[in-house]
């Protein structure tokens, strides 16, 4: 019969993975203690089993303890990949779904009556205020034109009385500063 290491060796090959891999899955800081339960022909304690039971659960305890039995309690089918990526997009639709359905059921049967009244005024509120705010937005911009056009006709009055005053103040130069009005 072999030894527990060799069986954990053989165990490590069987699910693809390496010393360091293996290590990782088994949670430990570094590959040391498998590497070392391996190469020194040691037997490993009850907390490594459990580590690697933990990581694997199809892997039979007794027969990596005492070779008794297969190396898998079930064993592992392959597996394509593609089949693996189809599934697990059908696996992630279908939660989708349920959780959408679980979503409306729980807001329509869950939230207060009192609550949603209270959001739809607040609501209502809110999109009356928009409103004004647009009206009151209108009303500016129509203010601005005409604000616009009044300091338009304030500037052309200004500049006609201006040329006024030019030609009177040029006429009565002409005429040696009398005003002949």
């Amino acid at each position: 019969m072999k030894h527990p290491s060799e069986r954990l060796s053989e165990l490590i090959t069987a699910l693809g993975h390496n010393i360091n891999s293996f290590s990782v899955k088994c949670n430990y800081k570094s590959m040391n203690s498998i590497w070392s339960i391996i190469s020194k022909k040691k037997t490993p304690s009850s907390p490594t089993y459990d580590k690697i039971c933990n990581a694997f659960p199809l892997v039979n305890r007794g027969w990596l303890a005492t070779g008794e039995g297969e190396m898998f309690i079930e064993r592992p089918r392959e597996t394509n990949k593609e089949d693996l990526t189809t599934t697990s997009t059908q696996v992630i639709a279908e939660l989708t779904k349920k959780l959408d359905e679980q979503s409306e059921f729980i807001i329509s049967n869950m939230l207060r009556a009192d609550l949603v009244h209270e959001a739809q005024v607040v609501i209502s509120k809110l999109s009356s205020v928009l409103n004004d705010f647009k009206y009151i937005k209108k009303q500016g911009q129509e203010n601005k034109e005409f604000l616009s056009e009044i300091n338009e006709k304030l500037t052309s009055i200004e500049f006609k009385e201006t040329v006024k005053i030019i030609k009177e103040a040029a006429k009565r130069k002409k005429n040696g500063g009398l005003d002949m009005n």
